[in-house]
């Protein structure tokens, strides 16, 4: 039994490990670490704090959202604009977004209607009129009627940019035009989408060593590759790391912003996220003079501005607990310690799953009383979370139930 949340796409952006991918909307995921999330804008005021387990970052005007168990859509004051009803929810690309339902995936319009019936393991941002699917084991793409039109053939898919898609078989990586036709061998350790007409890419070289640079629409390197990692251009720039420098080029080559930070983000909306002495910490948004705009003091994770705001995931002070339990529930199914995490987590920083999680702890060690004790607490503090109605329902028909006769 676990949680409902925001799904991250199974597409793959690079298979090795050095590789850096490129942030792209849709790509979002529910992070594990109970953060409190809000909305910056380009002057750093906070905008927007709304009230949900996970949020995802704004696209054409609407947000994915999570209660801890559905989820659905906000637009930018915060308000419901597309219920809370779906195990998986994707951020809007060319008006369609995907969602799961149950075990698969479909797409809605920005109405909440299902116009793409949900028929696939795994479904894609749509891009170029087409959008990345997997049915089974392989990927192929389809257009906006739900029509297949590049069968499913290969390992790993990404959306089409700029008429081209990358895509991998066996760990090689090239790329097809939107006939479905290899138009760059698949020759690649890893490849990023085109973006300001080159691609990055990775090979290996005669020693075993990793190293990317940038491609044109031929296959032939514009950026020979010398960097231990790369991510696309965006803005311009090009994030890239060599050693211990995270250093942005252009499209000569050259380098034009030198940086030392901890964790660095490419360039979106004229801004690049930053941390200083490690991931996760104080950081903020620099401009493209390397100089810090927005500084953010605290800890936190921060997106790529989209749609003229940026989530800021800050962690609750009991986020460790909180993890612990996690772990001890999913992975070790110690119950107990996970209930000791809990009741820290709780005391230091109530949230909806935190309760969620105390209830299943509760259930698995056969305490149906005190699970529903739990749901009615957080009620008590969160009345509206649908996720612990849910729960509360649930395990009332499971205490009505009648119990089986012991035989003699």
């Amino acid at each position: 039994m676990s949680s409902r949340i925001l799904f991250s796409l199974a597409i793959v952006f690079a298979a090795a490990v050095n590789f850096l991918p490129a942030h792209s909307a849709g790509t979002f995921f529910c992070p594990n670490h109970y953060d409190k999330d809000y909305f910056i804008d380009k002057s750093g005021a906070v905008v927007l704090r709304p009230q949900y387990e996970c949020l995802g970052s704004f696209v054409d005007g609407l947000a994915p959202v999570s209660d801890g168990q559905n989820c659905g859509y906000i637009d930018k004051h915060g308000a419901l604009a597309i219920p809370l009803k779906y195990d998986g929810a994707n951020e809007f690309a060319e008006g369609l977004a995907a969602v799961k339902i149950k075990d698969s995936y479909g797409y809605i319009n920005r109405q909440g209607k299902l116009v793409i019936k949900a028929a696939f393991a795994d479904a894609g941002l749509f891009s170029q009129g087409l959008a990345a699917v997997r049915i089974g084991n392989s990927w192929g793409y389809i257009d906006k009627s739900g029509r297949t039109v590049i069968k499913p053939s290969f390992d790993r898919a990404l959306e089409f940019s700029q008429g081209l898609a990358s895509i991998a078989r066996q760990d090689r990586y090239g790329f097809i035009d939107q006939r479905g036709k290899v138009v760059i061998p698949l020759r690649y350790c890893g490849s990023d989408k085109f973006a300001e007409d080159v691609a990055a890419v990775q090979e290996r070289g005669a020693k075993g060593e990793l190293s990317a640079g940038f491609i044109d629409k031929t296959g032939k390197y514009v950026i020979k590759p010398r960097f231990d990692a790369t991510k696309s251009f965006a803005d311009g720039l090009a994030l890239t790391v060599k050693d211990k420098s995270r250093d942005y080029i252009d499209h000569s080559g050259k380098t034009v912003i030198h940086t030392e930070y901890a964790w660095n983000q490419n360039f979106a909306e004229g801004l690049a996220g930053v941390t200083f002495k490690f991931e996760g910490g104080p950081g903020g948004y620099m401009d493209k003079k390397g100089l810090i705009k927005i500084p953010l003091n605290q800890d936190s994770r921060h997106e790529p501005f989209s749609d003229g705001l940026a989530l800021i995931h800050v962690p609750l002070p009991g986020a460790k607990a909180y993890q612990a339990a996690e772990y001890a529930i999913f992975q070790s199914k110690d119950y107990c310690s996970a209930l000791n995490q809990l009741e820290q987590g709780i005391n230091m920083s109530p949230v909806p799953r935190g309760y969620l999680q105390r209830a299943m702890a509760h259930e698995c060690l056969g305490q149906l009383d005190k699970a529903l004790a739990d749901c009615k607490e957080g009620l008590e503090l969160f009345p509206d979370n649908q996720a612990l109605k849910e729960r509360q329902t649930e395990l009332k028909k499971k205490i009505a139930e009648p119990k089986p006769r012991e035989q003699k």
